[in-house]
């Protein structure tokens, strides 16, 4: 879906008169997650290609704001529903995992939307918490917000922004590395890559201006972790300073 994305930002910024037919090629890859990934039954993102149940999906792939820009270049309204199928999900989950914290877990499983069970796919026992994958959520989510508007995205950040205020003192830097999804953190350990989507999300309402400023200033201090934290890091900082578009635009 990213890089999908990337290339419908490459036509953005050059075009596609020259050498490289971004358009072309993004539309390509958009059809490609189409037939092989975006269940036309559930209006779910599966795992992969290689995923053959169509309830099984990953939070940190509900790119919500991606989905707009693909329909906006296919007229394909299967994304439209897509994102319909999502925000369902967010408001299934949070009414029956996760009352008024707004946490989500990194996978979701089941006709009925569910927690995936501890150790899903062969991975770390904190799969059905908000962990690793679950941490992208709030940017997602909240780039959906930030480029479109929409009272779902605004409604989904605003549960889950309170509760982190609320969990961190105020102080987006006391944000934990994972939490259950009853809103217990796993540990006493931080990492950007938790960190930085919640400042993101606190960008969604003016109320946080507070913790989005103390924030930003913490992101602009941060020293680097792994590839995988600055690259969240990086890709939210470009998101709430403004200089990541829309390519929709």
């Amino acid at each position: 879906m990213d890089i999908a994305y990337a290339l419908l930002l490459a036509d953005k910024q050059w075009g596609s008169d020259g050498a490289i037919n971004y358009l072309q090629m993004a539309k390509d890859v958009i059809a490609g997650l189409r037939e092989s990934c975006l269940s036309s039954s559930s209006k779910r993102m599966m795992l992969g290609d290689w995923d053959s149940d169509p309830y099984t999906t990953r939070s940190s792939d509900w790119m919500t704001g991606h989905m707009r820009c693909f329909y906006a270049v296919t007229g394909d309204a299967l994304w439209l529903e897509a994102i319909e199928e999502v925000y369902s999900m967010i408001d299934e989950m949070t009414k029956n995992y996760s009352p008024e914290k707004g946490l989500m877990p990194d996978f979701v499983v089941g006709k009925t939307p569910q927690p995936a069970p501890e150790y899903f796919l062969d991975e770390y026992k904190q799969t059905n918490h908000y962990s690793w994958n679950a941490c992208r959520y709030p940017w997602r989510i909240s780039a959906d917000y930030l480029h479109f508007g929409g009272s779902d995205a605004k409604s989904a950040m605003a549960t889950l922004t309170d509760f982190f205020v609320d969990a961190s003192g105020g102080h987006p830097a006391n944000i934990k590395m994972g939490y259950y999804l009853n809103g217990k953190p796993m540990d006493n350990y931080s990492s950007a890559a938790f960190i930085a989507p919640v400042i993101t999300a606190s960008t969604t309402d003016v109320k946080y201006q507070a913790y989005l400023n103390e924030g930003w200033d913490w992101l602009n201090r941060f020293v680097n972790e792994t590839y995988y934290s600055d690259t969240i890091t990086l890709l939210n900082m470009l998101l709430i300073s403004g200089n990541w578009w829309n390519p929709a635009e």
